[in-house]
Parts: C-alpha cells; structure tokens; sequence
C-alpha cells in the first residue's frame, strides 16, 4: 500500500506541476499577445510618422524641383529674347549700312558720273527715298536698344 500511496502522491504532485506549468504558459501567452498588439499599434504608428515624413520631403522636392525649373524658363526665354533682339539688331544694322552704301553710290555716279550737283541730286526721289528708309531703321535700331538695354539691368 505504500507503493500506490506514493503513486498517488507522485501523481497529485505532476498534476500540480502541470496544471502550475499550463497556468504559467497561459499567462505567457497572454503578455506575448498584449505585447503583440502594443508592437503592432506602435509599429502602425512609426509607419504613419515615416509616411509623413515622405510625403512631406517628396512634397518639397517637388516644390523645388518646380521652381528650378519655372526660373530655368523664365532665364532661357529672357536669353532667347535678347539673343532674338540682337540678332535682329544686327540685321537692322546690315540694312543700314547697305541702304548707306546705295546712297553713296547714287550720290558718286550722280556727282561725278552725271556732274549733277548735290542741290541737285538731293531733290531727286530716289535720294530722299534712301534717306528716309535709313531715318526708319535709325528709329528701330533706337527702340531695340532701349529694349536691349532693358533685358540688360
């Protein structure tokens, strides 16, 4: 009797222990899950604070991004106009000193081709054609210089 005795005993003991032990891992299991759900919540968090802070430098990249390129037009259309200006500047140019030229050389085969006097030459139409037209382009070449001198300063 003393043999089932022990049995018993021994018995009670492990269903103790186990049902000790089934209590500890029941708890255990219970820190791990609300430990979980803080890690989780937590975790949610930190991903919406890096979203944040994506989108927000994203947002300022492009924003600058914008501006870099809204001046680089800005620049190359005044560079474009001015090059456009002085282009033109230098075709008015051109125009006056062959409209020049045309003068000079009606004056010379006038005065001494012809023999006519300069009083004389100067009355004719061509000569007061020429002189306008070159009066016409020293205008122009004035308007564009002043808007020259303004895409300048």
């Amino acid at each position: 009797m003393a043999t089932t005795k022990r049995k018993k005993t021994r018995s009670k003991l492990e269903q103790n222990k186990s049902s000790s032990n089934k209590g500890t891992l029941v708890e255990i299991a219970e820190s791990i899950e609300v430990g979980a759900k803080v890690v989780g919540k937590k975790t949610s968090e930190i991903a919406s604070d890096a979203f944040e802070v994506v989108k927000k430098g994203a947002e300022d990249i492009f924003e600058a991004g914008s501006k870099v390129a809204s001046d680089l037009y800005q620049t190359a259309s005044e560079y474009t106009e001015t090059f456009k200006e002085k282009v033109e500047m230098g075709k008015l140019k051109s125009e006056k000193e062959r409209l020049i030229k045309d003068l000079g050389k009606y004056f010379y085969e006038g005065y001494q081709v012809v023999g006519k006097t300069f009083k004389e030459i100067s009355a004719k139409k061509e000569f007061k054609e020429l002189i306008k037209k070159i009066g016409k382009l020293d205008q122009k070449i004035v308007e564009l210089g002043k808007t020259l001198t303004k895409v300048k300063k």
